[in-house]
């Protein structure tokens, strides 16, 4: 049937129709060939997030390795004194793991913290810092404090404590 129609049809038509036919395979591998292209760039942006958040992930790893490799005993705060996070050290001092301190008050781990400087306002960028005797852990202790600078970060301050009983001249609170 097909075969009679196409029969019927004269040079010219065949020629137009072919015509249309390859116009509209050409309209087809020009929108193949612009989803192709798209493809390409979605599957390279993919790569380069994937990249990013390797980077990302590797340079965590390493900042969480040099924070806990430090013999300082660190923590971090939010504006409610609250500890959001801690290093091993931290840990070991307190006897306590990071799940049971995240969360608590950071001068519960400090009874002996002269009152003053629990009420001493951290200015930002600079460090303030007391020396005393801690009765809790038998150790002389010196607190570096600061205000980190972020105004809407949830993380206000960080606090690095040193055990200070070996230091010769440093143990005079």
């Amino acid at each position: 049937m097909v075969n009679d129609k196409v029969s019927k049809l004269s040079e010219n038509d065949l020629q137009n129709l072919i015509f249309k036919l390859r116009q509209r395979l050409n309209e087809k591998d020009e929108e193949l060939d612009k989803l192709y292209d798209t493809l390409n760039k979605v599957s390279t942006m993919v790569q380069d997030v994937i990249k990013t958040d390797y980077h990302i992930l590797t340079s965590k790893k390493e900042l969480e390795m040099i924070f806990d490799a430090t013999d300082d005993y660190i923590v971090v705060l939010d504006k409610d004194n609250l500890i959001r996070r801690v290093n091993n050290h931290f840990c070991e001092l307190v006897k306590k793991e990071h799940t049971e301190i995240i969360g608590t008050l950071f001068f519960d781990y400090f009874p002996d913290l002269p009152k003053e400087f629990k009420q001493i306002k951290i200015p930002e960028d600079k460090f303030i810092k007391t020396k005393f005797f801690s009765n809790f852990y038998n150790k002389y202790l010196m607190i570096k404090s600061r205000k980190l600078n972020k105004k809407n970060d949830p993380l206000v301050y960080v606090h690095i404590t040193r055990d200070i009983s070996n230091i010769k001249g440093e143990n005079e609170c």
